[in-house]
């Protein structure tokens, strides 16, 4: 792959200021681990829905527990051109949340009308996406869900908040 000219000359400077936006996010525990954007998804879900975090950071099958027990997974989806989101193995969660962020592919299909740069969460139960499984929408070892598919879950929740909304009082 040939190296591509660079257009901004303060590359070093974006560099920098991203390395130092990193340790300063470490340095707040929301930046837990070197999964930087899963750690992000995970600490939002967390300040939105008042999960507590497994301190155990390779803890199988799930990320939080809610406070009434139940095992939730968290996946975080922010890429502009990918349309799959790996969704664990429902045998070992309760739930999982689909943290879209305003940029994400999946998000735009939506079709939701804001304001603002809000993300979106959509809560699926583990025995929907069991089901989806058993139908060969998605086979076990691939537990993908593709934007067409994610959208099928009828009993999903599907809440929209800014980034700011997990501050308010």
């Amino acid at each position: 792959m040939k190296l591509k000219q660079l257009s901004n000359p303060n590359v070093i400077d974006l560099l920098n200021n991203f390395l130092s936006a990193v340790e300063a996010l470490k340095a707040e525990n929301i930046i837990r681990s070197d999964r930087y954007l899963g750690d992000i998804g995970e600490f939002i879900c967390q300040r939105r829905y008042n999960l507590v975090l497994n301190e155990n950071l390779r803890e199988r099958g799930y990320d939080a527990i809610t406070e009434h027990n139940r095992r939730i997974e968290i996946k975080y989806h922010t890429s502009a051109i990918g349309t799959n989101v790996e969704i664990g193995d429902p045998l070992l969660y309760d739930d999982v949340y689909v943290l879209l962020s305003p940029r994400s592919k999946l998000y735009k299909k939506q079709n939701h009308n804001s304001e603002g740069l809000e993300h979106c969460c959509i809560q699926l139960n583990s025995e929907s996406v069991s089901k989806l499984m058993q139908t060969n929408s998605l086979k076990r070892g691939n537990r993908k869900l593709t934007v067409g598919k994610i959208f099928l879950f009828k009993n999903g929740i599907t809440d929209y908040f800014s980034l700011e909304d997990l501050f308010k009082a």
